[in-house]
C-alpha cells in the first residue's frame, strides 16, 4: 500500500549574506558584489540596485562604499538594503565619518596623519591638504556623521541603530578591514 502521508511543503530557510563593494576582500560563503570583478566579486552596479528579491537577505556588510555615492544615490542604496533584507535581520555599514575627519583636522591628530599619509599623494602635507584629500580623493561623493546616518536609516525603516568600534559587533560581524582613526561602524535591524 502506498504511503498515504501527504508531502508537507516546508518553507526554505536559505541564508543569503551579501557584501556590498567587496573589491578583493572576499568573504567566504557570502555573495560579494562589486562593480570591479578583478578581485573575485560578482559584478553588480549598485546604482542600479541590488540584484536580489525582496526580503531574501539574512545579513549585509558594507564598508567604505556609501561615501562613493552622491547624497541621493546613497539614500537609494540604503533603501535597496532595506528592501532585500529579511525582517529582523541585520546590516553593518562602515564609512569614514565626517565628524572624525573634521575633528582630526581641527586637532591635527598625529594618529590620523600617521595612518593616512602613506595613502595620499600630497604636495605639501599640511592639514588643509589632508582634509581636502580625505573628503574628495578615491572618488568620494558624500560624507556622513553618525547622527546623519542614523537619521537616514531610521527614516528608511531600520531600527536599533548602534555604533560599534572596529571588529566589535552586537551580531557577530568580524569582517572589518579599516582599523583607522576615522572609520565609523553602525549596525541596524530591519
Amino acid at each position: 500500500m502506498p504511503n498515504s502521508k501527504k508531502a508537507i511543503n516546508r518553507p526554505t530557510t536559505k541564508i543569503i549574506n551579501i557584501h556590498l563593494g567587496s573589491s578583493s576582500h572576499i568573504i567566504g560563503g557570502w555573495i560579494n558584489y562589486d562593480i570591479d570583478t578583478s578581485g573575485g566579486a560578482v559584478k553588480a552596479d549598485l546604482l542600479k540596485g541590488i540584484p536580489l528579491k525582496d526580503n531574501t537577505v539574512s545579513s549585509i556588510f558594507s564598508e567604505h562604499v556609501i561615501e562613493h555615492f552622491d547624497k541621493e544615490d546613497g539614500y537609494k542604496l540604503l533603501e535597496e538594503c532595506y528592501r532585500v533584507l529579511k525582517p529582523g535581520c541585520v546590516m553593518r555599514i562602515g564609512w569614514p565619518g565626517l565628524n572624525k575627519l573634521v575633528s582630526s583636522y581641527l586637532t591635527h591628530s598625529r594618529k590620523h596623519k600617521k595612518h593616512i599619509l602613506p595613502h595620499l599623494n600630497l604636495r605639501f602635507g599640511h592639514w588643509d591638504e589632508i582634509l581636502a584629500d580625505r573628503l574628495f580623493s578615491w572618488e568620494h561623493r558624500y560624507a556622513y556623521t553618525p547622527r546623519h546616518m542614523k537619521d537616514i536609516l531610521k527614516e528608511i525603516g531600520f531600527r536599533e541603530a548602534k555604533q560599534y568600534r572596529f571588529m566589535k559587533s552586537g551580531y557577530g560581524f568580524r569582517y572589518d578591514t579599516h582599523d583607522d582613526p576615522v572609520t565609523i561602524y553602525i549596525e541596524v535591524k530591519k
